[in-house]
């Protein structure tokens, strides 16, 4: 525990022991507890056991262990919290606020090591996302960020990954289109194969996926794909992303099916969400092969 929060939760036991009105000494005896020992806790030079803080807690009624805790995680708190918001973000392609500030402030005062190589790895993954990369620069940054811990890229096939690297594994895949397809295809697969259908990232890498098959032209895998990423959203009780009905209707107009229903689908729910770029990529799409349809 670091010195400052050490001291802190020192005075909190002082304090309440003397609220309570139990001398040290009292203390000691009744948690069987060496009096110096109990001295050298108020004073913030000893951290305590679990045991101890138990102990003391059950005594002075008040929960030490809670404070503890809270102290020691903040850290693990204020991570998770931000970290969420850049994910709900990035996938809503919403803008940021102080997010990517408050990574960069954790990463440089943290002092638990995995907090601080995981806002590391956080600060490289948006650093990829700036659109004047070129995709052999944008791989590399994500290279270096799914590395962030242990070297995961050279032989990922045997690795595990936490569904933010899969992400990342997935956004490097993407950098490979129309450059290398084999492995572009690989590793997208590879993705979609580790993703928990429960997770967010499912109908992501399912649209990806989907993608992938029809720009190589191999629409065997197509159908199921994208109507299970649909199914994510449906058995939720969620609007589906429109793209995916967009991309159902274009699965459909390659195979020479009827596509208009999806389209449909797609500019109704872009017109919902107000999201006039989608209706206008979907209208003119729909335009297209309409004009064109045989």
């Amino acid at each position: 525990m670091e010195k400052d929060k050490l001291i802190l939760l020192a005075k909190k036991i002082k304090e309440v022991r003397k609220t309570r009105k139990i001398s040290q000494l009292d203390l000691s005896i009744e948690a069987n507890i060496d009096r110096k020992t109990i001295s050298r806790i108020e004073n913030g030079i000893n951290e305590p056991s679990f045991s101890t803080l138990y102990k003391i807690s059950y005594i002075l009624n008040h929960d030490f262990i809670k404070d503890y805790l809270n102290s020691s995680l903040k850290d693990y708190l204020i991570f998770n919290e931000t970290f969420e918001k850049i994910i709900d973000k990035v996938e809503n392609k919403l803008p940021f606020d102080d997010e990517e500030k408050i990574i960069i402030y954790l990463k440089d005062f943290t002092d638990i090591e995995f907090i601080k190589t995981s806002c590391k790895q956080v600060i490289l993954f948006l650093k990829s996302m700036n659109e004047d990369l070129s995709k052999s620069e944008e791989r590399e940054i994500l290279i270096k960020a799914l590395n962030s811990f242990t070297n995961k890229y050279d032989n990922f096939k045997i690795q595990s990954f936490s569904i933010f690297e899969l992400r990342i594994l997935m956004d490097i895949a993407m950098t490979y289109t129309n450059i290398d397809n084999k492995k572009y295809l690989e590793l997208l697969n590879f993705v979609y194969d580790k993703t928990n259908k429960d997770s967010s990232l499912f109908p992501i890498i399912s649209l990806n996926l989907t993608n992938a098959y029809i720009i190589l032209e191999d629409y065997e895998k197509c159908p199921e794909i994208i109507n299970d990423a649909i199914s994510y959203f449906l058995i939720r009780n969620k609007i589906p992303n429109p793209i995916l009905y967009f991309t159902r209707a274009l699965y459909k107009r390659l195979k020479n099916m009827d596509y208009k229903e999806d389209y449909d689908k797609a500019i109704l729910i872009a017109n919902l969400a107000k999201n006039y770029n989608l209706i206008n990529k979907f209208e003119q799409a729909k335009s297209y092969y309409e004009k064109y349809n045989t």
